[in-house]
């Protein structure tokens, strides 16, 4: 038979594991797992690859090009932002001597040999229209085929990411801005550039 005082014991440890059990489910070892970087923010100015040698140039002079293709390899899923970046990008070119002396692709075809799973699908393509609303068409169009677009604003390339209504939604190398036909004057957006993915477009990512 229990005494008063043993009875009193028994409570104590019973609370006592109750407290313990509760603490084992409701706590998790701390995880530092590592978030995903969003390459829509990768600019060709990043101190950790601006001043990689492409050519004659760097990457923060005359990176944008190869920026805007590097997003188009994270964006199809050939590449991951863990292991790839404009700067690993830029080094990869350039082991296969693929720059010319003014920081350019010499030929385009060098993109596809470093990322197989990615290729130019066009040479510089025209708009054909002149204004907002027609060029925004002809960009939605390409991508609800699947292509992925960079456009040139001006002699500077950008990724992108989208299309509603009139608005174009870019990821630019150089800025923060992503609407291009508010950051870029639409006299100067006259070409781009269609690019096939190892996966098709399919919407903003």
């Amino acid at each position: 038979m229990r005494t008063v005082k043993d009875n009193g014991i028994m409570r104590l440890l019973l609370t006592f594991l109750i407290i313990v059990g509760v603490m084992a489910g409701v706590y998790r070892p701390s995880q530092t797992a590592k978030a995903a970087e969003d390459f829509r923010l990768w600019r060709q100015m990043d101190s950790r690859w601006g001043n990689t040698a492409i050519g004659g140039s760097n990457v923060r002079r005359s990176g944008c090009y190869i920026t805007s293709i590097a997003m188009v390899a994270v964006a199809s899923g050939a590449r991951d932002t863990s292991s790839f970046n404009p700067g690993v990008f830029a080094q990869q070119l350039n082991n296969i001597g693929a720059f010319n002396s003014s920081g350019g692709l010499s030929s385009w075809a060098s993109v596809n040999k470093v990322v197989n799973e990615i290729s130019i699908d066009s040479a510089n393509l025209s708009f054909k229209s002149s204004d907002r609303k027609g060029k925004a068409a002809e960009i939605k169009a390409a991508l609800d085929k699947g292509s992925y677009v960079i456009c040139n604003v001006g002699g500077h390339w950008v990724y992108i990411d989208g299309v509603i209504g009139d608005d174009v939604y870019m990821a630019d190398p150089a800025k923060d801005d992503i609407l291009m036909f508010d950051a870029y004057s639409n006299a100067n957006i006259t070409v781009y550039q269609l690019l096939k993915g190892k996966k098709p477009y399919s919407g903003f990512t």
